[in-house]
């Protein structure tokens, strides 16, 4: 789909912006937070899915 390195750039990004979230999240310490931002969880792990099987 598309050329790797330009796969790997794009897996780097979403993998960095992804990661500041959860680190961001996490530093709140708010439970009610994770469970209100679950359909993002679902939507990142979906897009990962989708991005190694193509």
């Amino acid at each position: 789909m598309f050329p790797r390195a330009q796969r790997r750039q794009a897996l780097r990004s979403s993998w960095l912006s992804w990661s500041v979230w959860l680190k961001a999240t996490v530093l709140k310490k708010d439970s009610s937070a994770v469970f209100a931002d679950l359909p993002f969880w679902v939507l990142k792990a979906t897009f990962f899915v989708a991005f190694f099987l193509s």
